[in-house]
């Protein structure tokens, strides 16, 4: 079996029996190949401190295909992800079904444009020869290091080439057997594949300081080694991925099944608000506790912030910009995308499967959409009345991004009752900075955040008859 590999690609393993200079307590957990966006020097040739690409940070965008805008300079990392393919049963022989724990037998990685990967001909003797010994060829040294010796250190301030000079780099190949199989006969080989990586907001942040730190003028290794370590906090998020492959297979698929999707869901723009209805089996309504939905705005992998909780009885929502209970209203003509989840009904206590212990969602994927939809126009009076007094309140703060504590500061008008509340991204608040009457001008709070994580949060001001909300990045 191979893995997919590219010119930049870094392929490591668990389980081979081999003694690195970093080995942790993975290294003989389970046995597996996985591999990362490594190393590719002079990627971006105009942007002289960028002698190594590791997550794929969107520095100068390639516009071509449409996939990146020219505006999407932030520095996000593209390619943050961790893949894999981790090794749960092979049969001892066709009459043994027992898990034969030698196998497998072949853990390797070989060129991407080798010789075997192509023209493979079951009648030429001679080739099928070399192609058996390579499937044979054991445990050999692991590509990742065979290209940085040290290890995690040199994964993170990497300094060589994944490829060695070949025109493809390297793929994961591993290798079950010998059998010998009668016709009719037949042997069972079980394994997982998963992605899995610090997620899209993170990346966002990690990406967008990295791109800070080398124009600020850091040394351009610390600035990866940065990036990089941060990076890696991904692929612990594939081993635990690996473990409850393992734990699922190991207890006889008792993985407790998230709730349905919506069969249908339908999102259209509409000239004050934008309308959103599914369909969802009514005999399984007592199965879920209700539906949450979320919305992110000019591309689909964008933050989701969730707009509405609602009950498994509803079966349609209206996303309007006059809607004074929500806290993140859609604004005019900006591109959004939505899913939709079903949320189940209480805690799953975790279980020998490693199910996690939480309220299981329906995935998004099964409603999230792929075309923009807009509020075209807004007719809303008390939307519009608060317009002239909005633009007369400021509303920043500074750092941004920043790590641990930042100034917000407003200014008014004149004297009024206001409240300063943060959120998460999720829509949570996570403080009220203030809530009392302030004078005209300029007032400043201190907001810190010793026990909050890194990602996107939003700061809130609201009066009696207006709220303005702004957004700033922690990064710790």
């Amino acid at each position: 079996m191979q893995q997919v590999g590219g010119i930049n690609t870094m392929i490591d393993r668990r389980g081979d029996g081999q003694t690195t200079p970093d080995a942790d307590e993975t290294e003989n957990e389970f046995k597996a190949h996985y591999a990362w966006h490594g190393r590719l020097q002079s990627f971006y040739p105009s942007f002289p401190y960028a002698n190594d690409n590791v997550g794929g940070p969107i520095l100068v965008p390639d516009t071509f295909g449409g996939y990146l805008s020219s505006a999407d300079t932030s520095g996000r990392l593209g390619a943050f992800h961790f893949v894999g393919k981790v090794h749960l049963h092979a049969d001892t022989s066709p009459s043994d079904k027992t898990n034969d724990a030698n196998q497998p037998i072949t853990m390797d990685e070989f060129g991407s444009d080798d010789r075997f990967n192509s023209q493979n001909d079951p009648f030429n003797t001679s080739r099928m020869l070399s192609e058996y010994q390579k499937m044979t060829v054991g445990k050999t040294q692991r590509h990742a290091y065979a290209v940085e010796p040290s290890g995690f250190t040199g994964f993170v301030k990497p300094n060589s080439d994944p490829s060695f000079g070949t025109s493809g780099g390297f793929n994961a190949a591993t290798g079950y057997g010998p059998y010998s199989l009668a016709i009719g006969e037949s042997i069972t080989i079980v394994y997982a594949e998963a992605v899995s990586g610090i997620g899209h907001e993170f990346a966002r942040v990690v990406g967008s300081e990295y791109k800070q730190n080398i124009r600020s003028g850091m040394d351009s290794n610390n600035a990866r080694e940065i990036k990089n370590t941060k990076m890696f906090q991904g692929r612990d998020s594939l081993f635990q991925t690996f473990r409850r492959a393992i734990a699922n297979y190991n207890s006889n698929y008792k993985l407790k099944q998230a709730p349905i999707a919506p069969s249908y869901f339908e999102v259209q723009s509409k000239t004050t608000s934008i309308e959103l209805s599914w369909d969802f089996d009514s005999s399984k309504e007592a199965e879920i506790e209700g539906f949450e939905i979320y919305r992110s705005a000019y591309s689909l992998d964008s933050l989701a912030v969730k707009i509405a909780t609602l009950s498994s009885k509803e079966r349609m929502y209206v996303d309007n910009p006059s809607d004074e209970t929500q806290l993140f209203k859609p604004e005019l003509n900006i591109p959004y995308y939505y899913f939709i989840q079903s949320v189940g009904l209480e805690n799953v206590v975790a279980d020998e499967a490693l199910t996690p212990n939480v309220k299981l969602r329906s995935s998004r994927y099964y409603t999230q959409t792929y075309d923009p939809v807009k509020v075209l126009f807004n007719t809303s009076t008390k939307f519009d009345d608060s317009s002239e007094l909005v633009s007369k309140i400021s509303l920043q703060n500074y750092p941004n991004p920043f790590n641990p504590s930042t100034e917000i500061q407003f200014s008014l008008p004149e004297s009024m009752s206001v409240i300063l509340e943060v959120y998460n991204s999720l829509g949570q608040r996570v403080s009220v900075l203030l809530d009392k009457n302030c004078p005209q001008g300029v007032t400043k709070v201190t907001f810190n955040t010793d026990e909050l994580p890194s990602g996107l949060y939003m700061y809130k001001l609201s009066g009696n008859s207006f709220s303005k909300v702004e957004k700033m990045m922690l990064i710790k």
